[in-house]
């Protein structure tokens, strides 16, 4: 059984060698051309190519509305905010989203979990339904609806909060993002908003490499 063995100027040495039990077939595995970063491990493709892969949940990010949404047309939701250390302590992991008139970029590419959660008041019987689309672009310009909050009442005075989540493989930074659009609202319908509590809010996971 042939090995390389590594020996360290003190004597002892490190050995690679070959499988306990012949192989099927020559195998060769190729290396990466550089070193990963802290953290990361070697993964194969299944055909001998091995890659630096980071494990785990490296990004976690956190954002509210902050006041009440009664839009009576559609409209972009863009009073968001990150949950900062100024009004509680928040668990975060990671690099930070961005948001610019509502419209939020990823960090960095890789396959996300959007979880939105929306809290809808209708203030009468014929305020029948609420619902906020989010809005995906892959070419940075154009956007369709890939998922909707929606809840509906015929009573006065009702609280409804939606929450669901939507799995998004974010492949170009500068390409894909996303937005939350409210419906045509009627009456005193509104998507309820807090600067302070998370009555409206958004969490991002980065699940993994795309």
């Amino acid at each position: 059984m042939s090995n390389i063995k590594l020996v360290h100027s003190g004597g002892n040495s490190v050995s690679l060698t070959t499988p306990t039990s012949n192989p099927s077939s020559n195998v060769t595995f190729k290396l990466p051309q550089s070193d990963g970063t802290a953290g990361q491990v070697l993964q194969t493709d299944g055909n001998g190519n091995l890659s630096w892969v980071t494990l785990g949940v490296t990004m976690v990010d956190h954002w509210r509305v902050t006041a009440n949404s009664t839009a009576g047309a559609e409209a972009v939701l863009t009073d968001w905010a990150q949950v900062s250390t100024a009004n509680h302590q928040p668990g975060r992991i990671g690099s930070s989203m961005s948001v610019s008139s509502g419209v939020f970029t990823f960090p960095s590419t890789g396959i996300y979990n959007i979880i939105g959660s929306f809290a809808y008041y209708f203030g009468s019987a014929n305020d029948a339904i609420g619902q906020v689309w989010l809005k995906v672009s892959h070419d940075g310009s154009n956007y369709s609806i890939v998922s909707s909050w929606r809840a509906g009442s015929h009573e006065d005075n009702v609280h409804h909060t939606v929450t669901q989540n939507y799995i998004l493989d974010v492949t170009s930074t500068s390409n894909v993002k996303f937005y939350f659009e409210t419906d045509s609202f009627s009456g005193n319908t509104r998507v309820s908003g807090n600067a302070d509590q998370g009555q409206s809010n958004v969490t991002i996971i980065r699940l993994g490499d795309t």
